[in-house]
């Protein structure tokens, strides 16, 4: 079975708050939305579950911006495509600098 990459997330809501799933300190849960993005194809993994990666640019509330790469996997148990629960996000400056510093790397 060929797999597509999960449905569009722009425009969807996106909420942060501890790992412990309690409000950040003082601040509340920090909410906004996802408003561009970009997928890689979907590949699969050598514990035969499937991948697809994204990187997502969020509009806080407060207008501020960060972006998110993130995961998600498709098991043949759970027949859909499930997000990957842990996912570096930061200033847009701090996420170019380390993909900057990755590629300059020329890994194979």
């Amino acid at each position: 079975m060929s797999l597509t990459p999960p449905l569009s997330k722009i425009g969807n809501k996106v909420e942060f708050s501890t790992t412990t799933g309690t409000p950040l300190a003082n601040k509340g849960i920090r909410s906004g939305a996802i408003v561009d993005e970009v997928w890689t194809g979907v590949y699969l993994g050598n514990n035969s579950v499937n991948y697809v990666y994204t990187s997502q640019l969020i509009r806080w509330a407060d207008g501020s911006r960060s972006i998110r790469m993130a995961y998600y996997f498709w098991t043949a148990a759970a027949k859909r495509w499930q997000f990957g629960r842990f996912a570096p996000e930061d200033k847009p400056s701090i996420i170019q600098e380390l993909i900057r510093k990755t590629l300059k790397k020329c890994w194979k």
